[in-house]
């Protein structure tokens, strides 16, 4: 395990710096098992302009993990600093600056450190600092992030404050909306985010459990195939509050991040557009590791995200769930209407500059028609961006209207993506993506609703938006922007190139008002890492 590092101007495009062997590597005492996540600083150790500074787990022993009793100190925290912008990296002889987990803690795992400035916890302090989050659990008590102050003056002095978090194992006020906080939690972030009215505290993490979702458990095994980590990426709104075991975030509400296999995020406040933006990594495991080999590589990262509050103003009901059973908003009532706010997450808006030209648009298709449920596109390709803007006549009417994508010409090879009004749920569908019989197809699900507002005295329902980023077997898809689910398809068949959108229930139960396709260019790092 080592780091790579690249650098951007946009965000979006991207070069190596020092060539595209590994910036840091696993070639001391305390890193010599590897060196797994970390974060970034944008000055020296001792607050220095023109110094670069990174902090990462230094692993000096293998293995751990939350269902074997953790060895002490298997993990510590360690330093590295760039003078020339990343091209070089060294690490101090203070290294490692932390050797392990706190003194007295049991812990189910200690990683991932992250360092950021927190006014909200500098008021309930009383003083100023920086704050480091490390990340795990406590046997026996549940998941956690241990919390440190750091001075901006000296970022190698991490002091013990104590655990942030007092959450039960596998946590969730709701198993459907919310999702389960496992075990043991991993690559915490935390930040505030404004809206138009308010502003709130978030927090981000990969959530370790045992309690996988029924669709993936149930689904038909691939050979070959191990079952995948049970792993969650989580999001919550929080108040720091000061307790008997030091200041902690108080859950108020939370939900999922992302439904699909995204995970381990880390996050920034980007200087130049002060948006905060958010990476997570995309593992492959529902093919055998020799499929990966064969191919040249083994996972990604996601496309750039926006994190932000979403404020929903005048809102009356929802499809199904009543407003308080939904616990990944928060709603604050007024005399017949109702504020509601959750996590936006969307596309990064600069993504649009990998757009090459518009492949198709059009206007008001609408779907079932008397002759048929689906309407194909007059479009090609396995590299695209695709938004669409979708009225449905009414919940009873609809039973799911969607998109089904990577379609060969006789449907046998597709994934579908679609919306149950009904059931509010949005699935990806990849029981046939592909006529490989050693890949695991299993679907992925999430739920999202569409909210009622009253707008000029009359009531009227959101539209649904469909946001979709396809590159190859890579598919992340958006919606409302409140949700999001990436996934991966192994398509062999060469012709599965066709794109069609498609409606089920009542003749005229969908409206696709506005439909656009982009093909997408290229970031600029493809051909470098299949060289490795």
């Amino acid at each position: 395990m080592s780091w790579g590092h690249c650098t951007s101007k946009d965000l979006i495009h991207w070069d190596y710096e020092g060539g595209i062997r590994p910036a840091l590597k696993q070639d001391t005492d305390y890193d010599k098992d590897g060196v797994f996540t970390g974060c970034f600083y944008p000055t020296g150790p001792m607050g220095e302009d023109g110094k670069l500074t990174v902090f990462y787990t230094s692993v000096a022993r293998l293995p751990f993990h939350w269902t074997i009793p953790y060895p002490r100190n298997a993990a510590g925290l360690a330093v590295a600093v760039s003078e020339d912008g990343g091209k070089t990296w060294t690490k101090p002889e203070c290294n490692p600056i932390l050797r392990g987990e706190p003194e007295g803690a049991q812990v189910t795992g200690w990683r991932d450190p992250s360092l950021s400035s927190w006014e909200e916890m500098d008021e309930l302090r009383g003083e100023k600092s920086l704050y480091g989050i490390v990340n795990g659990g406590i046997k026996d008590d549940g998941p956690t992030s241990f919390l440190y102050a750091v001075k901006p003056d000296n970022l190698l002095d991490w002091q013990y404050v104590g655990p942030l978090l007092d959450l039960p194992r596998n946590f969730g006020p709701s198993k459907w909306w919310s999702g389960d906080w496992g075990v043991n939690l991993e690559c915490t972030n935390v930040m505030s985010l404004a809206g138009a009215t308010s502003s709130c505290t978030f927090l981000i993490t990969g959530a370790e459990g045992d309690r996988e979702k029924d669709w993936v458990k149930n689904a038909s095994p691939a050979p070959g195939v191990p079952d995948r980590d049970v792993r969650w990426s989580l999001w919550m709104s929080g108040t720091p509050v000061a307790t008997d075991r030091g200041p902690q975030l108080k859950h108020d509400f939370g939900g999922i991040l992302d439904h699909g296999i995204f995970y381990a995020a880390s996050s920034l406040q980007d200087p130049m557009s002060q948006r905060r933006v958010v990476w997570g990594w995309l593992p492959e495991e529902d093919c055998a590791e020799s499929h990966c080999i064969s191919r040249g590589f083994n996972g990604c990262l996601s496309i750039p995200r926006e994190l932000f509050l979403q404020e929903l103003s005048c809102v009356t009901d929802t499809l199904c769930t009543p407003l308080p059973d939904i616990p990944s908003i928060s709603v604050e009532s007024h005399a017949d209407t109702h504020t509601v706010r959750t996590l936006g997450i969307r596309p990064l808006p600069a993504l649009s500059s990998l757009r090459q030209r518009v492949e198709y648009s059009s206007d008001n298709v609408v779907l079932p028609t008397k002759l048929t449920t689906s309407h194909i596109l007059p479009f090609r390709s396995t590299t695209f961006e695709m938004k669409t803007t979708i009225s449905l006549a009414s919940i009873d009417a609809t039973t799911v209207v969607g998109l089904r994508i990577l379609q060969n010409t006789n449907t046998e090879t597709c994934t579908d993506i679609h919306f149950s009004p009904s059931t509010e749920t949005i699935t990806v569908d990849r029981s046939r993506s592909t006529r490989n019989t050693k890949i695991r197809t299993c679907d992925e699900r999430g739920p999202h609703t569409l909210f009622t507002c009253l707008v000029n005295g009359l009531q009227e329902r959101e539209k649904l938006e469909l946001h979709l980023f396809v590159d190859k077997g890579v598919i992340e898809v958006f919606a409302n922007d409140r949700f999001a689910l990436a996934t991966r398809v192994y398509t062999t068949d060469q012709d599965a190139t066709c794109m069609s959108l498609f409606a089920e229930g009542g003749e005229g139960a969908a409206l696709f008002e506005k439909v656009e396709v982009w093909e997408m260019g290229d970031i600029g790092l493809g051909k470098e890492v299949l060289n490795v």
